[in-house]
């Protein structure tokens, strides 16, 4: 891949200005194309070849057009960007509010355990009671037939 350089590394390397390489690449004398943030690329050859003295071939500039396609083109990918993020978000969202059902479920269901266990215990000390009360109303029947 050939290494690519900004309009000021290019600019430095043939000695002029900035704007100078960028009115070239405009008017077709160096190659040049467009990042998505609307920044020119030069290919490091080429700007060595003209350093050097040696005319280039013949190149012709990217095209108004051509640079439309790419801003609709970088538009469309930020669109889509723009679509996974609230899309994540959203399924972000939902997980955590199932996660959020989720342990409420727990909590309901613990709760109904403590419950459940609650009540075996309070039947378990009722029936302790009964039995005491049996036990003491045949001992106050014992009782009586001794009298």
């Amino acid at each position: 891949m050939a290494e690519m350089l900004t309009a000021r590394t290019a600019a430095d390397l043939l000695g002029v200005d900035k704007r100078t390489v960028l009115r070239m690449a405009r008017d077709g004398k160096i190659r040049s194309f467009r990042t998505p943030g609307g920044q020119h690329r030069f290919r490091r050859e080429e700007i060595e070849r003209l350093a050097a003295g040696r005319e280039t071939a013949p190149t012709r500039s990217v095209s108004t057009v051509e640079n439309k396609r790419d801003e609709v083109e970088t538009l469309n990918l930020e669109m889509q960007a723009r679509r996974a993020k609230r899309e994540l978000a959203r399924m972000e969202a939902e997980d955590a509010a199932a996660e959020l059902d989720a342990a409420a479920v727990r909590r309901s269901e613990q709760l109904a355990d403590k419950r459940a266990l609650a009540e075996a215990r309070l039947k378990r000390e009722h029936a302790q009671q009964e039995r005491e009360a049996a036990r003491a109303r045949e001992a106050a029947e014992r009782e009586r037939r001794i009298w």
